[in-house]
């Protein structure tokens, strides 16, 4: 074996490789380059596989010499992490200057990479912990009865009368600051809802006892948390007319209504179903609770030099998670830089604190995960598979190849381990009820 590598600890969970390949190592890489490149090759006065060595290398030599680099620091590389045992967080990088490659010559480089480091896992089973139940009361299922009443309601012209608070209104208009209209704010054709409320309030009361064809010219205020900081706080002026006017048709809540948008044939079985889902997602934000808890607790008792590669990682995903915040918003990262006169540093830097400590997380699950053998099992992976093929309207096994090639498999396991991991904690540990509270107060 003529590629050794000796490995040096370096701070923040790193370390570096010192790799030295031989000639004979370099010797073959070229070898099995210029076949492979000879065998594909058309040179004129050739047969395709045919053409000298020679004739190879004066042509592509330096192509290949760049390849041959490229395969043989990959190659090496993968020994020395084989030899050493690590385990790589990210990809290695070469620190070191490599020349120019010939056949007759030796090649030393250096690498670093981040791996994941060895720490002292503290006690995870038996830690007591308290949580808030929640009990669910008939009233909490007729809200519920209620939002879906509202969600299927449908709505029929209303020719005559005025504007309700509980109408829609078909307008186009307007918005005028200091005289002049905030293009990005008009609309036209848009149905504005009464009822369920709207993002400018003075606006929405104005509408009220308005008719069908009225223009209007409407004073108001944008509520102090708009997104758009220079719009946010301004008097403006709503300034359009009124297309038609539309009447709120709820449907009537009997079997007939249940059948529809259930498989229950009534609405008493309904009702029944409703509770036990409603029961169910109280258990779930309990044990949510009781779950974000003893992980607080256990990264609060650990003690970890945390490699870099994986604070980025976390790092990287907060600045995805943002950006798509940001998106519902209609504004882009960008956007939000230029109003807000921050710079992606300053964000880092905002970031970081909770980037290290997503980071401490996940090493502590990987490690009762580990220490538990926890794994993510065929079956949870297609049963998860199939709750995502359910809700997407997708094939099971279209969606599985689709995980698998586009490298978010890595993920979906890691989610179901991580998920079983945290069942074990909760197991494990004592839990005490604090107070039981109302359904009504676990929020969205």
């Amino acid at each position: 074996m003529s590629i050794t590598a000796e490995m040096h600890k370096q701070p923040k969970s790193s370390v570096k490789l010192e790799i030295a390949i031989g000639n004979e190592e370099v010797r073959a890489a070229f070898d099995k380059a210029y076949r492979e490149v000879a065998a594909k090759a058309h040179i004129k006065g050739f047969r395709p596989g045919k053409a000298p060595v020679g004739i190879i290398r004066m042509k592509f030599g330096h192509a290949i010499s760049h390849e041959v680099v490229e395969k043989l620091v990959q190659e090496a590389y993968g020994k020395a992490i084989e030899q050493h045992s690590l385990q790589p967080v990210g990809k290695g990088t070469v620190t070191s200057e490599i020349p120019e490659l010939g056949e007759g010559d030796s090649l030393s480089l250096t690498m670093e990479v981040d791996v994941y480091p060895e720490f002292t896992l503290p006690e995870y089973k038996g830690l007591t912990v308290s949580k808030n139940s929640y009990e669910v009361k008939d009233s909490d299922v007729e809200a519920e009865l209620a939002r879906l009443a509202e969600r299927f309601t449908r709505f029929e012209d209303k020719g005559e009368g005025t504007l309700e608070a509980e109408d829609l209104a078909v307008v186009d208009y307007e918005v005028l600051l200091d005289g002049a209209s905030v293009e990005k704010l008009a609309r036209t054709r848009f149905s504005y809802d009464l009822k369920t409320g709207a993002s400018f309030p003075d606006f929405q009361d104005g509408l009220r006892g308005k008719t069908t064809g009225d223009n209007f010219e409407i004073p108001g205020k944008v509520p102090e948390g708009f997104p758009d900081k220079d719009l946010a706080g301004k008097d403006v002026i709503f300034k359009g007319s009124i297309g038609k006017m539309q009447k709120r048709v709820p449907p009537v809540l009997d079997d007939e209504f249940a059948a529809k948008i259930s498989d229950k044939k009534t609405m008493a079985e309904f009702r029944t179903m409703l509770l036990e889902n409603m029961q169910e997602r109280a258990r779930h934000h309990e044990s949510e609770d009781v779950q974000n808890k003893l992980l607080e607790s256990l990264v609060g008792k650990t003690s970890v030099e945390l490699p870099q590669a994986l604070v980025e990682m976390q790092l990287e995903g907060m600045f995805e998670d943002f950006a798509r915040t940001l998106a519902q918003t209609r504004m882009s990262l960008d956007e939000y830089l230029e109003k807000t006169g921050k710079t992606v540093e300053k964000m880092r830097e905002d970031f970081l604190p909770a980037a290290e400590k997503a980071a401490v997380s996940y090493l502590v699950i990987r490690e009762v995960a580990k220490a538990e053998g926890v794994k993510a099992e065929d079956k949870d992976i297609d049963e998860a598979l199939d709750s995502y093929a359910r809700y997407y309207g997708h094939d099971r096994d279209a969606l599985r190849k689709h995980f698998i090639e586009s490298g978010e498999i890595d993920s979906l396991v890691w989610r179901i381990v991580r998920r079983k991991t945290m069942e074990v904690l909760e197991k494990a540990a004592s839990i005490t009820i604090e107070k039981t509270l109302p359904f009504s107060d676990i929020k969205e």
